[in-house]
């Protein structure tokens, strides 16, 4: 990520990740960034999101995020069943940072 500051940078981040969930067809419930980690002259942007979908939804999803031009870190990642009625509605927490230079 080449933003000016942090905070454009992690609006960057969330903005890419929003992208890549619609275009998934995941419905994101929750979407933020979470505090800077800083590393010499680099930083890392972690954003957290929870959303729902099926298991091929969020599989395209993760697809994408390893073809995405920015580099994606997925740092956590949990996966489960809400609704015991509908197994295939899956929900999805994840945190997921995006690298920046200082």
């Amino acid at each position: 990520v080449k933003e000016s500051s942090e905070f454009l940078a992690a609006a960057r981040i969330q903005k890419e990740l929003s992208e890549l969930t619609q275009n998934a067809g995941l419905n994101i419930q929750t979407i933020r960034p979470l505090n800077t980690v800083k590393a010499k002259s680099f930083f890392f942007i972690p954003v957290y999101f929870e959303g729902s979908g099926t298991i091929k939804q969020i599989g395209d999803f993760l697809n994408d995020v390893e073809k995405h031009s920015v580099l994606l870190k997925i740092e956590k990642m949990s996966v489960n069943v809400t609704n015991i009625q509908n197994p295939r509605e899956l929900r999805i927490k994840m945190q997921i940072s995006g690298l920046g230079k200082l």
